[in-house]
């Protein structure tokens, strides 16, 4: 019954380091096409101001990604970021 138990805890807090692991893995990745994103907007706009980096900081994933794809096609920073929430 004891052995069980061990087994059962010892499981359970290798599945929690997993899972860990993985979120460390996908906010790093966020946090990289944050980056990316704040590079091409200064590029192509020039420095962005403090609102908008901390929004970019901010975003998820789905917007990271929206707005990545916009700065290509925007010539307004106000492009980038219409009608996207991000939060």
């Amino acid at each position: 019954m004891r052995e069980r138990a061990v087994r059962d805890e010892i499981t359970l807090l290798r599945e929690a380091r997993e899972e860990g692991i993985q979120e460390g893995r996908q906010e790093g990745r966020q946090e990289e096409a944050a980056a990316i994103l704040l590079q091409l907007l200064t590029l192509k706009f020039g420095p962005p101001v403090d609102a908008v980096t901390k929004r970019v900081q901010q975003a998820n994933a789905d917007a990271l990604r929206c707005w990545s794809a916009r700065v290509l096609t925007a010539t307004r920073l106000e492009e980038v970021f219409a009608e996207t929430d991000g939060r």
